[in-house]
């Protein structure tokens, strides 16, 4: 009897039009939070393993309705209080490069390093080196429609000379961000404002809204 009640369900399920079976699994594999792939990949296996159609169709459902988020590596170091605790310091995961081009929504969490005497930016920092690779796409994210960048910066005050010299910095690196809608928000000690001049001139390279 329950092998008949489950060949049911299944066919009651095959002869759904594909838009309405796109419409349930979203509804069920969306979330409202920004999700990062290592965690919830296994949350969302057992969903997938349900039959060989949400198998089919689910992982891309998954990518597709979700804000997918990454964190850097220094921003992890930075920011992440197991690290602070531990000393361990956890890689930054990428989705598998097969899924980034159903990602629409992104949020990238990264660090940038500035020279403490000259406020120049760190070239060899790892996030940096990350965000170019992402803006210049490289890493094959290239179905996005928005970005959501954040950025922690610390707190180190920087004069017009500082900035004039980081505009063309920032420009002779080629670093802009490749969606339509891109937000940015700004990170720092605790307590503490990044700099408005230098908040200012980020938005505007960068090609982030306000």
């Amino acid at each position: 009897m329950a092998t008949t009640t489950e060949a049911a369900r299944s066919k009651c399920w095959s002869d759904l039009p594909e838009e309405i079976k796109l419409d349930i699994l979203t509804m069920v594999l969306s979330y409202s939070y920004p999700v990062i792939y290592s965690k919830f990949r296994w949350s969302i296996l057992p969903i997938l393993m349900t039959c060989k159609d949400f198998e089919r169709i689910g992982l891309e459902v998954f990518y597709k309705s979700n804000t997918i988020k990454v964190k850097g590596l220094e921003y992890a170091q930075a920011k992440d209080l197991f690290h602070c605790l531990t000393g361990i310091t956890r890689q930054p995961v990428l989705p598998p490069v097969s899924t980034r081009p159903w990602i629409r929504s992104l949020n990238l969490k990264l660090k940038l390093e500035f020279d403490f005497a000259s406020r120049e930016l760190v070239h060899d920092s790892k996030d940096l080196h990350l965000l170019r690779r992402f803006a210049s796409g490289e890493l094959g994210f290239t179905g996005l429609q928005c970005v959501k960048l954040s950025l922690f910066l610390g707190a180190l005050k920087f004069a017009p000379t500082h900035l004039s010299r980081l505009r063309a910095d920032l420009r002779s690196l080629g670093v802009r961000i490749p969606a339509a809608k891109v937000q940015l928000e700004f990170k720092a000690s605790v307590s503490k404002t990044p700099d408005p001049s230098l908040q200012a001139l980020l938005r505007e390279e960068l090609g982030c809204q306000m």
